[in-house]
């Protein structure tokens, strides 16, 4: 998962095709994933994989 594809995954949740709104916040594409701050329970943070294979 890329930045732009963290960016696409929380626009689905927060625009879905079907049921309610899962994530209320947005972020400007500029923004790395990682400093999503997400308040839903089953979903606190998201962090593009090559960052986290990074960070390891």
């Amino acid at each position: 998962m890329t930045q732009a594809d963290g960016h696409e995954v929380l626009q689905a949740l927060n625009d879905p095709l079907e049921g309610p709104v899962r994530v209320e916040k947005t972020y400007a594409a500029s923004t790395p994933p990682q400093q999503f701050r997400i308040d839903t329970p089953g979903l606190t943070a998201m962090y593009p994989a090559e960052w986290l294979r990074d960070r390891l």
